[in-house]
């Protein structure tokens, strides 16, 4: 992990992880787009990790990031055994004998010119990673909602750093226009998230109970317990499916377009889009939403994509090559 600001260099230890630190370059990035975010140039970040990885025998290398590519894998692939590649954006190639694409809506095809030949493709929500608890509490959360026909606790989940606040938008127009039915609201944001107190005030005006949950360790709780969501289309939208809760969707960075799009495509969640676009639409998401009908076939949906099990096929699918 590069020393970036905000890192959870923390957390990870904690965790039991043992953890080594890229310096942070202070340099004015040479590149553009998402090549800035490794924080040095992928010829530095290269020599860095292959410094740490040298003499390590590792069986498995994971790469996540829209900085790097075929470019940088290659580079690494011949000091370990194995490299599996996590891409959602399927703009560039890749080496590795596993990728993963979680996304709802890609489809192998979009990947055969990036990779070569006998690359295994996991493609899907159905191999979306997250923490055992969801596929745990997925049955139970399920069976009441299948009792449930309107929403009730409202489950704002924004992204952890949240620099826009649109987790305190959200909040103004619930204050000024509240929907019928809603008797509480749990908002999630993590300790580096920089208007926490702002949203913490906010809560308190709401008239309905609030309470603000900072790096919690029990989103799968929290998710299984909430009837409705208003959250982004990142990775978190496939924790929400695995326990059939709709979702309201708020676009926070481009790369998440595509899928929130593919959540309403298929009746999992309904836009409300970005910006400006928020409070036009708020009137109308709820008009749709706290129709039973249509609140019922939003869970069915969400819960059809996904059942919180994906990390186990992809540690199958790794186990394959050991």
């Amino acid at each position: 992990m590069r020393e970036h600001e905000g890192h959870l260099g923390s957390t990870v230890k904690q965790r039991g992880h043992e953890l080594n630190l890229l310096a942070r370059n202070e340099e004015a990035p040479t590149t553009t787009g998402y090549a800035t975010w490794l924080g040095a140039a992928w010829e530095t970040d290269a020599a860095e990790a292959l410094a740490l990885l040298s003499g390590g025998g590792f069986d498995w290398l994971v790469v996540d990031h829209y900085g790097l590519d075929q470019t940088w894998e290659t580079r690494l692939k011949g000091a370990v055994k194995h490299l599996l590649v996590i891409d959602d954006l399927a703009n560039r190639p890749h080496q590795g004998e596993l990728l993963l694409d979680q996304n709802l809506g890609r489809e192998e095809r979009d990947y055969l010119a990036l990779v070569p030949a006998d690359t295994h493709l996991m493609i899907g929500p159905r191999f979306a990673m997250m923490q055992r608890g969801f596929s745990e509490l997925r049955a139970g959360a399920l069976a009441r909602r299948r009792k449930s026909s309107f929403p009730q606790r409202l489950l704002i989940s924004l992204g952890g750093v949240d620099a826009d606040n649109m987790t305190g938008l959200v909040l103004c127009l619930l204050a000024g226009r509240p929907p019928a039915g809603i008797g509480s609201v749990d908002v999630v944001l993590g300790k580096h998230a920089p208007h926490r107190h702002v949203v913490q005030k906010a809560l308190h005006t709401l008239g309905i109970p609030g309470h603000l949950h900072v790096d919690t360790p029990h989103m799968a709780r929290l998710v299984a317990d909430a009837d409705l969501a208003i959250g982004a289309a990142g990775v978190s939208a496939w924790e929400r499916c695995a326990l059939g809760l709709p979702t309201l969707l708020v676009l926070l960075a481009e790369n998440q377009r595509a899928g929130a799009q593919a959540l309403e495509r298929v009746g999992a969640g309904f836009w409300l889009g970005e910006g400006e676009q928020i409070a036009a639409r708020w009137s109308l998401a709820w008009e749709r939403v706290l129709e039973p009908e249509t609140y019922q076939r939003m869970q069915n949906s969400a819960a059809s994509i996904t059942d919180g099990l994906g990390a186990d096929r992809v540690v199958a699918a790794m186990r394959e090559f050991s």
